[in-house]
């Protein structure tokens, strides 16, 4: 699996960096706004455990899912035996599992960016939600305004580009190859709100950079200091989602 060899240093690579550990503040902001004691949590793409370690400690019933075994090894060793923590593959969903009805799904960081087929999550999903909860994503974007300039400014046409395509292939070190999507707002949008309406987008790394650049701004904290205050204003009053790393969304089902 791809992100199993990826699993060991993940926290120490990202999750522990000053620019993760302030995105993942943002999300947190929102996610207080949503939980309620004793909610029931499904979350698609628990990584290593962080944001399900988060909502536990708010008094959440948590579920928290990967497609990665090497991250759900990581997440058990994390989280407290009040989270479940199960296999679920976005591009497999079962019909009779996960049943809900949850008052909140989280899938933050990219963890819908291997989805192949964003109209049928949805409808699971749908499935799965109870009326007026939320469904809470962040999902990398089609254009990154950073990493298309940051690529352009040394001459790397190709990879400035890569996330136009809507698609490309990515092969962590040690790891097997597999398809990264990029879906378009639109995309996304036209696949939730037959079940969903969008109550907030927002922009996740707008004028911070994405992962593989956080070196550039974190050496340079006269840099550093002014980017994250701006970025702080930015998420706040939801500007320039489209041109962000990440685009967050909350949707709510419908009644």
């Amino acid at each position: 699996m791809t992100f199993d060899s990826l699993a060991p240093q993940y926290d120490a690579d990202f999750s522990e960096r000053p620019m993760a550990r302030f995105l993942r503040g943002q999300v947190h902001e929102r996610l207080r706004l949503h939980l309620k004691p004793d909610a029931q949590v499904l979350e698609i793409g628990c990584g290593t455990g962080l944001d399900a370690a988060f909502m536990d400690g708010l008094g959440a019933v948590v579920t928290a899912t990967d497609i990665s075994d090497g991250m759900l090894t990581q997440a058990r060793a994390r989280l407290p035996d009040t989270v479940t923590v199960d296999r679920l593959d976005v591009n497999a969903l079962p019909s009779d599992g996960f049943t809900g009805l949850y008052q909140l799904v989280l899938a933050d960081f990219g963890a819908l960016n291997a989805c192949r087929d964003f109209d049928a999550l949805a409808a699971w999903l749908a499935m799965r939600v109870a009326p007026g909860e939320v469904v809470c994503m962040a999902v990398m974007s089609r254009f990154c305004l950073w990493e298309t300039a940051w690529n352009l400014l040394h001459l790397k046409p190709k990879r400035a580009a890569r996330r136009w395509r809507g698609q490309a292939e990515f092969t962590p070190l040690g790891g097997s190859p597999m398809k990264v999507v990029y879906p378009s707002v639109g995309q996304i949008e036209r696949a939730f709100t037959p079940w969903f309406e969008v109550s907030a987008r927002r922009g996740l790394g707008v004028v911070l950079p994405p992962s593989e650049m956080f070196g550039v701004v974190e050496s340079r904290g006269w840099l550093a200091r002014p980017l994250t205050r701006f970025e702080g204003v930015l998420w706040r009053r939801g500007w320039l989602a489209r041109l962000a790393d990440h685009v967050w969304w909350e949707m709510v089902r419908r009644a």
